[in-house]
């Protein structure tokens, strides 16, 4: 019995300060907020750490940081944080605009039914282009001349690439000189400075400037995206060529719309 009321008890102290963190601002703020109260409101406990046993096993446990004079040790603050972090879950409400709009419909359901969207699963260039497609209500191409010899027809990314290539979104990833054909390379990761190059072109590579030495094929969205915010307020920090999960992929479509809303 006592196990059941200690659950409901973390249930309970972690749905609360995820509500007192997410009435604070962004992702950032929301996350700092978190931060500082586990530690404001937590002392060390330096017995448990070093003695260890039985006596002291409530330490180790997050109820222990999220309780007043709980008194916990390093990993019962960290299983804290991260509860309530996933409680948060800065890429919730873009998931939820996403399924809205028809973006995604997620990737299955779980033992118990539920549909799974699963946020850290990477991203290729193909699912890439869809989500971006569908983000603009999938329109149909004018043109089915396909330049890419990896993009097969009837594909489920096949108008969205066709797509792509009208509107000046992509170039596709090589030339193979030999055979006389470009590549989309449509089952490789999409990485971050991808993602947001996409992006930017899509809504009309608002900040473009001219040509100049040192200038990336990446610098004008990169630029647009630190202006506009789109790349602010998810779990890993942006890197140009880091690969880009399902959550931050729907979180820089919502956020560029967002920003775009003014």
């Amino acid at each position: 019995m006592l196990a059941f009321v200690l659950i409901a008890a973390l249930a309970a102290a972690v749905q609360a300060l995820a509500a007192e963190a997410a009435a604070q601002g962004g992702p950032y703020e929301q996350l700092l907020y978190v931060h500082d109260w586990l530690t404001t409101h937590n002392e060390y406990n330096s017995d448990a750490a070093y003695e260890g046993g039985e006596e002291n096993y409530f330490a180790w446990t997050p109820l222990a940081a999220l309780t007043d004079e709980g008194r916990p040790i390093c990993e019962g603050y960290s299983k804290a944080f991260k509860l309530v972090c996933d409680e948060l879950a800065y890429y919730a409400p873009a998931v939820t605009w996403a399924v809205m709009c028809g973006m995604t419909n997620g990737m299955g359901w779980d033992e118990q039914g539920n549909a799974l969207f699963m946020p850290e699963f990477q991203v290729n260039r193909g699912q890439a282009v869809t989500f971006l497609w569908r983000a603009n209500w999938c329109p149909e191409p004018e043109t089915t001349d396909n330049r890419f010899s990896d993009v097969a027809a009837g594909s489920y990314y096949e108008k969205a690439v066709l797509w792509a290539i009208e509107n000046g979104i992509t170039n596709g990833t090589t030339w193979d000189e030999e055979a006389g054909v470009y590549e989309f390379s449509p089952d490789a990761p999409v990485t971050r400075g991808q993602m947001l190059t996409f992006l930017w072109r899509s809504v009309g590579k608002p900040g473009e400037t001219e040509t100049y030495e040192g200038k990336q094929w990446f610098s004008d969205a990169e630029r647009w995206g630190d202006e506009s915010g789109c790349i602010y307020g998810t779990a890993e920090a942006y890197e140009t060529g880091a690969d880009c999960p399902r959550a931050d992929v729907v979180y820089y479509l919502w956020q560029a719309v967002l920003s775009m809303a003014g």
